[in-house]
């Protein structure tokens, strides 16, 4: 129930000075002494204060402050402070002047004045101005009109009443031909109406605006009235005369009889409310027991005390002298009547029958929450100005199912763009069934959200795509959209099928008015319900109905058959065709493009029959209402049918139940208040049907709900007391009735504001709970015990729990303490990524309803930034620890994703746990929670590295971490020697020197790889011609298997044209390093250099020797050439080991050709004159595919020969 306190505007009555028509300039001299200043030190002079303070207005809504021009002035500077309202003085200059003006100021707001002369640090006491200054707009659009009896109707536009202005009234003035104005009235209200004029002539008006001393520019003048007139006579001014002003509407205006109750009702006019005037009845004030019918306070109630009130008067607060009257009985002797407030019942309880579909269903609000209780008790006359504009065009729904909804937002003024920044990105919108109920379809749709033109004004869009969860079908929904701290805006969406709906005529001949004609309608594929929303008919005389489902015209669903009855012996039934001549049908349906059929009528009356053209409604057929206007909704499946303008309940058919049913009493007084006035109010309406047709009265009970009073007896008391001529309220009825105490039934549905019903309830009896006040302030901080207080003692020491939503046990975490409800912060939840959360529970106390209440918890962020230890001294192989500075410990707590960067490649860190321990490469976090430690195998390089944290509520916190190369360990172990380099499938093949065990165990070791500048990864399924600098072992011979000797790099950190440097670091290892010639050949290495070693002779050719396949096998041989004792001595007493694409070959035996031999071997050979120098091969492991090749020499006393053959057998 919406049962505010009233507050009373109260305002001192102003006397408006006399001021000549058309004047805008005035001055206002202020006097008064100075403000009492410190008393001077002796031996010094005080210096003295300005004198004749005068403040005037200036155009351009400025404010010229002077004074006299003093011999003290003369010798010192004048400071002028200027305050705003109740604000405190600011200096806006120092002048050595007799004189200031300040910038332009702001309409309806109060500006004050104080001066003082200073003299270096010596200051005078302040003066300041006497009265405050206001700004008042000038008012415009004045008419003036002439009505009845020579009286003259004054009116211009209502002025802005904001701030200091919230009093103002307005002067008004009457000029007749070139005479003087004189002012007639003063008024707050928007017109005014003279006595009869007895002067002839042209008669024009201005007004101005008025607030103390303080006047608004004259209007402009109003266009001129004539009036002639019989005997001249002056106009008599408005302080000795009043001019008739009206205060009430008097048809709305007097007393409403419900039998068990009767209200004295006042419907204002426009420009008065409770606000501004009091309510008499018989002399007696009764204002302070008035209350709200409606939503603004135009028309208001007051329970009778007493039969047959004799008079009730409206009077204007500022002005006793004007008031209205109106007769509420002919009584001489009314009993003066006692102001007493809740005289009435608080709840009636009732019974009746409703569908079970209705008892079951829950009903929302627009902001999505479940309604069960009215939210306000009062109705609305005209539509919500507080409502979020928003627009929505028709969305069509393609063949594969894809669309896209654009809902519109006013983006024009300061609130509508705050409203829409508070948008959030996501979680923001809802799909809410197109229904009273307003059911949430999909609480998690997607969106996106932008600024764009729209007529060239900016708008704010927000595109959401068809296709998402219960949002793949056309037809009308509603979307709900939040923002933050704001109301939720409800947009309804159409969204329609790209294919439109065709019309056709299924009859076998000619039609003829009266006959009912059928169409079939294809391409309008329906559900369960009713899609059709709207259907009109053009005839020939170029009117158009609207038709009436049922009445007039069905739809027999997916069969597509459409009739339009024009048949009159039908109950209701009406002929839409009486003309003969061209119709055309229209039809509108929730998910469907608006389709048309023109068609024509062959036999009827003739059109020009009709008369001239007419719009509106006309009378066709038997039924004199033809015209009408859609106005109820169908179910199909339960026949429920809506009250007009989304009142009502929503069904009425199907299985019913005997609901207990509980109306409000002062929403129920309201609305038989309207009905019974006559006004429009579809809910009211809907409401008092509902109480006088649908239910059987049970109990009437006080807001308590402690004593449940017989319907009956309660009635039939009221009825006998008015017969004996005495009035009986309800609350003096309940003082001496035996009521019921074990009558409550366990549950109820209460009737809503709507009309529709709320959830069903258990805890439905008591006094309305206590408004409970958070004392944490806005929200509580996160880890903050939530404290709420309430004015009422009685109820916080009735509380018996506090529950969260949708739970049956009470939470642990709350106690009531020294009068206070304490809610534990354990109890306060915030979401993840939200900085503040609402959290929501219910408060059930003895005696009282059940309560919520929201309460916001605030995430208490730390300030953290980020450090690294000891930054200018880590080193590749080193833990890297981050301390968390100003944490302690929420940041790592909620700590979502670590990220490691070395400005090539990121890489996701994860914990011991789920990384594992074999790389040494995960992060952990210490005991305080402020330390994240890095472990050493993320940093297997020297370099810069950039480090993310990304923690819940945080965000992400970045820091970067300089990484240098450990100095080298002249204690460390030293690496294996590079011996050969091979290529094979873009991949070179790196072998080692010594024993493969130990050549193993370094490169398990290896910790980095660098080929010229660039950093090497290490490949997880090992190296492959498309893998980016990487490296990976393998073993000496991969079809066989073994120990992993060989060290593998992809190509692409090579030179093409010139030395690549290799540098590989591995754990307890010094680094090797070696060199790659431009075309893949190992370069000597330094201590082959350093030996004094030589360089081998160089091959002449490698020939390819072919077998029979019989008793001879293909071999090779490297031709050293003829005559070359440098090479035969090499071949044949230095050669110490030959690899042929990685492949070690062993020499073969004395007696052994190697053209028959098997296996792996190389062999001296001389050729057959016997000078020559060969180095003879068979084909083996290493060469049976042919191709291009690597062999690689070691002689002893000579450096390491790598020969590349081409892919021809050409030395390369």
């Amino acid at each position: 129930m919406n049962r505010k306190n009233k507050t009373v505007m109260r305002s001192a009555k102003q006397t408006a000075a006399f001021v000549l028509a058309g004047a805008v300039l005035f001055g206002l001299p202020v006097g008064g002494a100075a403000e009492t200043a410190q008393a001077a030190q002796p031996g010094k002079k005080a210096v003295k204060s300005p004198e004749q303070l005068t403040v005037t207005r200036k155009k351009g809504n400025k404010i010229r402050v002077s004074w006299k021009k003093t011999q003290a002035v003369k010798k010192a500077k004048v400071q002028v402070y200027l305050k705003t309202g109740n604000g405190p003085y600011r200096k806006i200059g120092t002048t050595a002047g007799t004189g200031l003006t300040t910038k332009t100021l702001k309409y309806n707001t109060a500006y004050g004045v104080r001066v003082r002369t200073v003299s270096g640090r010596k200051g005078s006491p302040y003066v300041y101005s006497k009265n405050t200054i206001v700004f008042l707009k000038r008012p415009s659009g004045v008419k003036l009109q002439k009505i009845s009896g020579n009286r003259l109707k004054i009116s211009w536009r209502q002025i802005s009443r904001t701030g200091a202005a919230k009093n103002a009234k307005i002067q008004v003035y009457l000029k007749c031909g070139n005479g003087k104005a004189k002012k007639i009235s003063v008024t707050k209200g928007k017109t005014v109406t003279t006595e009869p004029l007895k002067k002839s002539g042209i008669y024009r008006a201005a007004v101005r605006a008025v607030t103390g001393k303080n006047y608004s520019a004259f209007s402009h003048y109003s266009a001129a009235v004539r009036i002639n007139a019989d005997k001249a006579d002056r106009i008599q001014d408005a302080e000795k005369k009043k001019p008739t002003v009206s205060l009430v509407r008097e048809k709305q205006t007097g007393l409403v009889n419900m039998k068990w109750a009767q209200y004295a009702v006042v419907t204002f006019d426009q420009g008065y409310s409770l606000d501004n005037s009091r309510i008499l009845v018989d002399g007696t004030d009764v204002s302070e027991a008035v209350t709200k019918v409606t939503d603004d306070g135009s028309i208001v109630k007051w329970e009778i005390t007493s039969l047959n009130p004799g008079k009730l008067t409206v009077q204007s607060k500022s002005d006793v002298d004007v008031s209205e009257t109106v007769t509420l009985s002919q009584n001489k002797k009314p009993v003066p009547p006692q102001v007493v407030k809740k005289t009435a019942p608080a709840f009636f309880l009732t019974h009746g029958p409703v569908s079970v579909y209705d008892y079951y269903l829950t009903n929302y609000d627009e902001e999505g929450n479940v309604r069960s209780r009215p939210a306000k008790t009062t109705f609305s006359l005209s539509e919500n100005s507080e409502r979020i504009r928003s627009y929505s065009e028709d969305a069509e729904l393609q063949e594969d199912g894809s669309g896209t909804v654009e809902i519109m937002f006013n983006y024009s003024s300061g609130k509508d763009k705050a409203w829409f920044d508070a948008v959030a990105e996501k979680g923001a919108l809802e799909l809410v069934a197109d229904s009273e109920q307003k059911t949430v379809l999909n609480s998690h749709l997607t969106y996106s959200k932008r600024i764009a033109e729209h007529n060239g004004s900016p708008v704010g869009v927000i595109r959401v795509p068809v296709g998402q969860d219960n949002f793949r079908s056309n037809g009308e929904y509603y979307i709900r959209t939040r923002s933050k701290g704001s109301k939720s805006a409800m947009t309804r969406i159409h969204v329609v099928n790209k294919k439109a709906p065709s019309i056709l005529i299924s009859e076998s001949g000619k039609i003829v008015s009266g006959q009912n004609i059928h169409f079939h309608i294809k391409d309008m594929t329906e559900g369960i319900r009713e899609s059709i929303k709207e259907v009109t008919l053009k005839d020939p005389t170029g009117q158009t109905r609207a038709l009436t489902h049922i009445d007039d015209w069905f739809h027999y669903g997916n069969t597509g058959l459409f009739v339009l009855y024009n048949d009159t012996e039908r109950a209701s039934g009406t002929n839409h065709t009486l003309y003969r001549g061209t119709y055309t049908l229209t039809i509108k349906a929730a998910g469907f493009k608006t389709c048309s059929k023109t068609f024509v009528v062959d036999e009827g009356l003739d059109p020009a029959a009709a008369g001239q053209k007419k719009t509106g409604t006309a009378a066709a057929g038997k039924r004199s209402q033809a015209v009408k206007t859609y106005s109820a909704k169908v179910d199909t499946v339960s026949g429920a049918t809506g009250i007009a303008g989304g009142s009502g309940s929503s069904s009425s058919g199907g299985t019913m139940v005997s609901a207990n049913i509980l109306f409000d009493g002062d929403l129920l007084a309201n609305a038989l208040i309207l009905d019974d006035l006559g006004i429009n109010n579809s809910s009211a309406k809907a409401i008092a049907e509902r109480w006088q047709k649908d239910v059987i009265y049970d109990y009437a009970y006080a807001e308590d709900g402690k004593v449940f009073y017989d319907w009956t007896e309660y009635y039939n008391a009221v009825s006998d007391a008015q017969n004996a001529g005495r009035y009986l309220s309800f609350a003096e009825y309940a003082k001496t009735a035996d009521g019921e105490k074990n009558q409550k039934p366990s549950q109820v549905k209460m009737v809503l504001e709507d009309n529709m019903l709320g959830d069903i309830m258990d805890n439905y009896a008591g006094k309305e709970a206590p408004v409970l006040t958070l004392t944490n302030g806005s929200a509580v901080k996160e880890g903050e015990d939530a404290v709420l207080i309430s004015s009422d003692s009685d109820y916080m020491k009735a509380i018996t729990g506090v529950y969260e939503q949708d739970r049956y046990e009470p939470i642990r975490g709350f106690q009531v303490k020294d009068g206070k409800l304490v809610i534990a912060a354990s109890a306060l939840q915030l979401k993840k990524g939200e900085k503040q959360s609402d959290n929501f529970f219910e408060v059930k106390a003895d005696g009282y309803q059940t309560t919520r209440i929201q309460i916001p918890c605030e995430k208490n962020l730390e300030d953290v930034k980020l450090r690294v230890d000891a930054a200018d001294k880590l080193s590749v192989g080193q833990d890297v620890s981050i301390r968390i500075e100003g944490s302690k410990g929420d940041f790592l707590k909620n700590l979502k994703e670590v990220r490691l960067s070395n400005g090539k490649k990121t890489r996701d860190v994860h914990t011991k746990s789920q990384a594992g321990t074999s790389g040494n490469d995960w992060y952990e976090i210490d005991s305080s929670g402020t330390v994240l430690t890095l472990k050493a195998g993320l940093f297997q390089a020297e370099g810069n590295y950039e480090l993310t944290l990304s923690s819940e509520w945080y965000g992400d916190k970045s820091v970067s971490i300089a990484v240098k190369e450990a100095a080298e360990d002249p204690e460390a172990q030293k690496a294996p020697e590079v011996k050969s380099v091979t290529e094979q499938n873009k991949i070179y093949r790196i072998a080692f020197a010594g024993e493969e065990g130990v050549t193993e165990k370094f490169l398990n070791s290896i910790r980095s790889v660098r080929v010229g500048d660039t950093d090497y990864e290490k490949a997880l399924l090992g190296v492959s011609s498309s893998s980016a600098a990487s490296y990976g072992t393998d073993c000496e011979n991969p079809a066989y298997g073994g120990k992993q000797v060989i060290l593998e790099l992809t190509r692409d950190g090579f030179s093409k044209d010139r030395d690549t440097q290799v540098t590989v670091r591995a754990r307890g290892y010094q680094a090797l390093t070696f060199v790659l010639h431009a075309d893949g050949t190992l370069a000597a290495s330094e201590n082959q250099k350093s030996e004094g070693k030589a360089e081998a002779p160089e091959a002449k050719a490698f020939v390819k020797q072919q077998g029979d396949g019989w008793l001879t096998n293909d071999w090779y041989y490297l031709d050293f050439g003829a005559n070359n004792d440098e090479a035969r001595s090499y071949l044949t007493k230095k050669l110490k080991a030959v690899t042929v694409n990685g492949i070690t070959y062993h020499a073969a035996g004395e007696n052994e050709y190697i053209s028959s031999a098997s296996g792996n071997k190389y062999k001296f050979g001389t050729g057959n004159i016997g000078n020559d120098n060969l180095l003879m091969l068979t084909a083996g492991d290493g060469l049976k595919k042919g191709g291009k090749a690597t062999i690689v020499l070691e002689a002893e006393g000579y450096q390491t020969k790598t020969i590349r053959i081409g892919e021809d057998g050409s030395l390369l």
